[in-house]
């Protein structure tokens, strides 16, 4: 027959043994006089210890289970630092000499965190548990800390124009133009205004484009001038996919393309070859553009990427005419590659020439300024 009241052990674990090396006690620790002073030893060592409030607290259940008439006793155990399966083979042993001296039939563990609790399947294996008591610390300088800190850095985020200008301006950017494009006809279209400018935004923070500006507008005046060639470039570029697009629209393999998806492969495979052979010039003229400004820049400054842009702009004619030849094919799919290939050996072979003429060039500029000096 069970017993109507069970006689019952407070156990408090210290499973990393933090009582043993800081207040060099041994345990097990019986009663509640022993236990208290154990508690005031370990906090007179390190204030900030959590086992001694866990202690304190088994001190506490106690009493009040005493005073309900429950038959109980206070203990604790320790393990070892360095854990795992020593730490709990030594917590075994105490708890199995404190059943045999004290006879007890359930367990209170008493916890002040999770690491602890783990020695639970090894408690229940002597004695049923019949509860678990963890303790929570109400006032914790490294908590307390952390709020400062959070708030610190959240002021940080509002006040400090380096990052409010991300914490606050951009979403403050995105619900600008969400307002306003909502009250215009393109609000159907709002969700891809956001997706355009959100975008837009990671590139040019993603790739440095804004710190590159800041940079090339200190060093020259000539700034201005490579900046209104590259603008100017992306508007050729834009107007030039925009009016091939519409003169694509007009075409009756467009609207064979609409009615007929089954054919798409074929249709999409023209409609390409005319959107290159239509937007290819102003494309090529767009790029030419940047590309001899940049290398009338270099030159003034007597720089070697003066070579590396004369390159860059010989490439790009060489691949005009082979460009040409592929809007060709793509449009006429039996016309013969052997044009294209002609072309792109060509090419090859001019800019092979080109490449060699230019680094012969550079060696001997090096070789003068070595003189020089």
């Amino acid at each position: 027959m069970a017993l109507s009241n069970p006689k019952v052990l407070i156990l408090c674990v210290d499973r990393d043994d933090d009582i043993g090396v800081k207040a060099k006690a041994k345990t097990p620790i019986v009663g509640r006089d022993a236990c208290i002073k154990s508690a005031i030893d370990l906090s007179l060592v390190d204030p900030e210890e959590a086992d001694a409030n866990a202690i304190f607290a088994s001190v506490k259940l106690l009493d009040e289970l005493k005073a309900k008439g429950v038959p109980c006793e206070v203990a604790i155990v320790s393990g070892d630092q360095k854990g795992g399966y020593s730490a709990d083979q030594k917590i075994k042993a105490q708890v199995l000499k404190l059943k045999e001296r004290l006879g007890f039939q359930e367990i209170i563990l008493v916890s002040d965190g999770i690491e602890d609790e783990v020695i639970i399947p090894v408690l229940q294996s002597i004695a049923p548990i019949a509860s678990v008591h963890r303790i929570i610390i109400k006032h914790s300088r490294s908590v307390e800390e952390s709020y400062a800190i959070l708030a610190k850095y959240f002021k940080m985020l509002i006040y400090d124009p380096r990052y409010s200008k991300f914490f606050l301006g951009i979403p403050g950017i995105l619900l600008l133009i969400y307002g306003v494009v909502y009250f215009t006809p393109f609000y159907h279209y709002v969700n891809y205004f956001l997706a355009l400018i959100l975008g837009l935004m990671f590139v040019i923070r993603g790739f440095g484009i804004d710190k590159a500006f800041q940079v090339a507008k200190r060093r020259t005046v000539f700034f201005y001038v490579r900046m209104f060639a590259f603008i100017a470039s992306i508007l050729i570029i834009v107007v030039a996919s925009t009016q091939t697009y519409s003169y694509i629209t007009t075409l009756p393999e467009y609207d064979l393309l609409i009615t007929r998806p089954d054919l798409a492969a074929t249709l999409i495979t023209y409609l390409a070859g005319v959107f290159i052979e239509n937007a290819q010039p102003m494309i090529w003229i767009a790029i030419g553009i940047n590309l001899i400004v940049g290398a009338v820049y270099h030159a003034i400054r007597k720089s070697a990427k003066f070579l590396r842009d004369v390159i860059t702009l010989s490439t790009l004619m060489l691949f005009y005419l082979p460009t040409y030849e592929l809007a060709q094919i793509l449009k006429n799919p039996h016309r013969p590659v052997i044009t294209i290939v002609s072309l792109l050996l060509l090419s090859l072979a001019a800019l092979i020439v080109i490449g060699y003429t230019a680094y012969f060039v550079y060696m001997k500029r090096r070789r003068k300024k070595v003189e020089a000096t």
